[in-house]
């Protein structure tokens, strides 16, 4: 039982990665003559702000994001609304499962 336990509990070593890829990215894009299509370059070393989401000045996404902090100030709360919700799911689909017409027709309801 020892062994199996050392087995268990011994932690992988982490891989020798240094990018994301196997291979080293390419550090531009292409250009296309198209709107907006002018040549990106890549930087892997930049600092992604807190807020990222605002770098795509969309106030729909800002009003969304907003709502979801003041609705979950935590992960903790993230967490437990997130399983709350899941136990909805569970539970409606437990309501259509019991459903007379669909047990005798065995068909999804």
């Amino acid at each position: 039982m020892a062994v199996l336990w050392v087995l268990i509990s011994k932690k992988p070593e982490a891989p020798l990665a240094t990018s994301y890829a196997p291979q080293p990215l390419h550090q531009e894009t292409a250009a296309a003559p198209v709107h907006a299509g002018e040549l990106q370059k890549f930087n892997v070393k930049a600092a992604i702000p807190f807020d990222w989401w605002t770098m795509f000045h969309s106030p729909q996404i800002n009003s969304l994001i907003e709502r979801a902090f003041k609705a979950n100030p935590t992960i903790q709360s993230g967490q437990a609304a997130l399983r709350r919700l899941q136990q909805n799911v569970i539970a409606q689909e437990g309501f259509f499962l019991s459903h007379p017409r669909c047990q005798l027709f065995a068909i999804p309801c």
